[in-house]
């Protein structure tokens, strides 16, 4: 098909391709979505179920630069590489993504990134969940190549008993008012984060940055149960709530352009409420009273420390 910018492929379900043949063959990659030269927009898409025996269970781009908003990237399996999404000389631009229980169904060393696998790209995901991804190699995100990605209000939790693995070879992979939980390969030189709060992060700097130690998801989250109120949505008066970038202008692609902010968080709910926007995709709705002079602490609670009933776990620095 001849693919343009003016292509718009909008309100669809994608589900159970088979990329089974052999390593070499086109028939091995892609099984939901593949793109090759094409930058369409995709918009209201379910990608799920489908498997490829090599890479790009879900969807594979290659020398593609597609415009995406609300598109899901569910239960996708591969061989290899990128269960959800496989890039390739792409630079696409997602905004509302969730990338939630995609597999790598190969067990062997090369067997990795469940979420994403990148070479030579320079994606940007905006308002993004990564959930119960798993791979025997790193559960989130991988890329090979000078270029990266730019991850902007995103979230990466609960994927997996093998925890989640960011490597960039040479690139440099930036976050921006994300929450990261999980990560046993994070390395500082290839890596940069604002305004963020990222496992393994233990200081507050200059970058707005959040001491993550003795942190845990329930201490920040209103639930962390996806079958409850508030999933994911930062906890009213908590760490993470306020707490984005000040000046939106510092967000910018890797070319130094400024990235529009979209008006609504990932469940289409206004975006700031009061002051600054909170930390990861979904934003808490009611606006946060001040801290009391007093902050009241119990080993092992969730609480804001408003009160002895509603106590903190644990004060960060």
């Amino acid at each position: 098909l001849n693919v343009s910018s003016h292509t718009v492929l909008d309100g669809f379900t994608i589900q159970e391709g088979q990329a089974d043949l052999q390593p070499g063959s086109l028939n091995s990659i892609g099984a939901g979505l593949y793109l090759l030269d094409a930058n369409p927009q995709l918009a209201n898409l379910i990608v799920q179920d489908n498997h490829a025996f090599y890479e790009g269970g879900g969807m594979y781009l290659i020398r593609s630069n597609p415009i995406c908003n609300q598109i899901q990237l569910l239960n996708n399996t591969a061989g290899y590489y990128g269960a959800a999404l496989r890039l390739g000389s792409s630079n696409p631009t997602f905004t509302n993504i969730k990338v939630i229980g995609n597999q790598i169904a190969g067990e062997s060393s090369y067997s990795e990134a469940a979420a994403i696998y990148s070479s030579e790209s320079k994606p940007t995901f905006i308002n993004a969940l990564y959930t119960k991804n798993v791979s025997t190699s790193g559960s989130f995100y991988k890329c090979y190549g000078e270029e990266s990605a730019t991850f902007i209000n995103t979230v990466v939790v609960d994927n997996g008993s093998n925890p989640v693995s960011i490597q960039s070879t040479q690139g440099n992979t930036r976050f921006f008012n994300s929450i990261i939980w999980g990560t046993s390969h994070f390395p500082a030189q290839s890596t940069e984060a604002t305004s963020s709060m990222i496992e393994g992060f233990t200081t507050n700097d200059l970058r707005g940055n959040i001491n993550s130690q003795y942190i845990t998801p329930n201490m920040v989250f209103e639930s962390t149960d996806p079958n409850v109120a508030g999933y994911l949505v930062p906890k009213l008066n908590g760490l993470i709530v306020n707490k984005g970038t000040a000046d939106l202008q510092v967000i910018r692609d890797l070319d130094g352009a400024v990235i529009p902010m979209p008006a609504t968080d990932l469940a289409g709910n206004p975006r700031i409420i009061d002051q600054r926007m909170d930390l990861g995709p979904f934003e808490n709705q009611q606006i946060a009273s001040p801290l009391p002079q007093m902050l009241y602490v119990k080993k092992g609670s969730t609480g804001s420390g408003v009160s002895w009933e509603d106590s903190m776990g644990e004060l960060a620095d």
